[in-house]
């Protein structure tokens, strides 16, 4: 029987100790008196076991021989075992187990080379702390009938303690409403502390003068909420809940007062739409930054009730050109680009080709299943409360297949001859036509050709 160090294994003898490392792996261990006296007979080059057991039975004639042979036997194959050298009956057997070590060592080195590009990719995490809500929006993707959940303090910082390992820069804490969760101070100043740029997305009616003031002392980025009407009583019948427009914009202006940034999202919905421009030079006389959105999408659990308060794509189209004409300073206003030597359209946040869900963003909901996004959590990944992150995020093949989704995969993209105005959500498209996420709707494509045509009109 014969050994050899692996590769990258090195002996370090002192004089009462001893320790064994692999500067590849970074193992170490350390050894004193009998480990120190094996490690001390162990050279660079092939070793034969029987001729250091008969070194070691000379150096103690009063011992059992059989019982010292046995203890270097044993100590050789615990190292072995460790990764530190290869044992075999010859030079060919040594070289056989060395060239696979070898292989698997590669082949590791792939898999970390691997995870640390998709670990880097990771940008965003969202957390739902609780799928619990205050309000009932009439277009909302959470099921109005549902069983409620709340993620625990000690899950959310396990999460973020993972977060952290992964190098990830940004938490979005949500809901259903995130103030409802009890543990939620602890969960913002434990993420405070881990210095995240942390933003909420809230409803504000939880909020009452001393949470506001407990906001201050920990790091938020920005608190973004809905107003969808100026007028109280159509913004309360879209939230089904009697006061929450006094009660968001009342706590909307003492967040301004006390410097914490907020951020006003617009759903645009048959309902409201026409009110967009008055909200818009709402929040502009107040300098609060405004998201138009229109991307409405089904519930979570399959039904589509909710799209009935869909705006029509010429109510869309309408309210685009109006923004356009009212807001210089409107996104939107790149449309009138269009056609024009240099034009930076199709970088437009609102013309973008392709979805980021699972490729650098992941949602986790208030049962701990990890989801591509909000609106697609019936494609469960994982759960964090049974994994860990890292693995769903590096070895999903789910992801995968997302991630290695391309522009041509999509059915009649490129036919259509509109492509560069199809805003593609993969959410959308699975929930409209049963998960199948590469197919994309008749109207999305009727959205994207009229979106153009007002480009056209609008570059002339």
């Amino acid at each position: 029987m014969i050994f050899k160090l692996t590769k990258g294994t090195e002996v370090y003898l002192s004089s009462n100790s001893a320790q064994i490392k692999n500067i590849h792996t970074t193992n170490k261990a350390n050894f004193d008196n009998s480990g120190r006296l094996f490690l001390s007979q162990i050279n660079k080059s092939i070793n034969s076991v029987s001729t250091i057991t008969q070194k070691l039975i000379k150096m103690f004639p009063a011992e059992d021989s059989s019982m010292i042979s046995k203890d270097f036997i044993d100590f050789i194959k615990d190292l072995e075992s460790d990764g530190y050298l290869i044992l075999g009956r010859d030079k060919t057997e040594i070289k056989q187990k060395e060239d696979k070590l070898q292989l698997q060592t590669n082949k590791a080195n792939q898999v970390s080379s691997r995870d640390s590009y998709l670990i880097n990719n990771l940008k965003h995490i969202y957390i739902e702390l609780t799928n619990r809500c205050n309000e009932q929006c009439v277009h909302c993707y959470l099921p109005k009938k549902r069983k409620y959940s709340s993620l625990s303090y000690d899950v959310v910082k396990k999460l973020l303690d993972e977060a952290i390992e992964m190098k990830v820069k940004n938490i979005t804490f949500t809901g259903g409403e995130p103030f409802l969760n009890k543990d939620f101070r602890k969960i913002l100043k434990y993420a405070s502390k881990l210095n995240f740029n942390i933003n909420i997305q809230s409803n504000l009616t939880a909020l009452n003068d001393e949470y506001i003031r407990y906001l201050t002392e920990v790091n938020i980025s920005c608190i973004q909420t809905s107003i969808y009407s100026t007028n109280p009583t159509l913004h309360d019948f879209i939230t089904k809940q009697d006061g929450s427009h006094k009660k968001t914009v009342d706590t909307l202006l003492k967040l301004k007062k006390h410097n914490i940034n907020v951020r006003i999202s617009f759903a645009l919905l048959k309902l409201n739409y026409k009110d967009f421009i008055k909200v818009n030079n709402w929040a502009k006389s107040l300098d609060f930054p405004l998201e138009l959105n229109f991307d409405i999408v089904g519930e979570i659990n399959g039904e589509k009730s909710n799209l009935a308060y869909l705006c029509d794509n010429d109510e869309i189209i309408d309210t685009i050109n109006n923004f356009i004409m009212e807001d210089s300073e409107s996104l939107w206003n790149s449309l009138k680009t269009y056609n024009k030597p240099g034009s930076k359209i199709i970088d437009s946040p609102h013309t973008r080709n392709i979805c980021g869900a699972g490729v650098d963003s992941i949602y986790i909901n208030s049962k701990g299943n990890i989801t591509p996004c909000a609106c697609w959590q019936k494609l469960e990944i994982g759960n964090i409360l049974d994994t860990t992150l890292k693995e769903n995020w590096c070895g999903s093949e789910i992801l995968k297949e997302i991630r290695n989704t391309k522009l041509n995969d999509f059915e009649d993209y490129y036919r259509k001859g509109f492509y560069r105005f199809i805003s593609i959500c993969f959410a959308r498209n699975a929930n409209l036509n049963s998960g199948n996420y590469k197919k994309i709707s008749e109207r999305d494509y009727d959205l994207a050709k009229k979106i153009e045509l007002l480009a056209r009109k609008l570059s002339k």
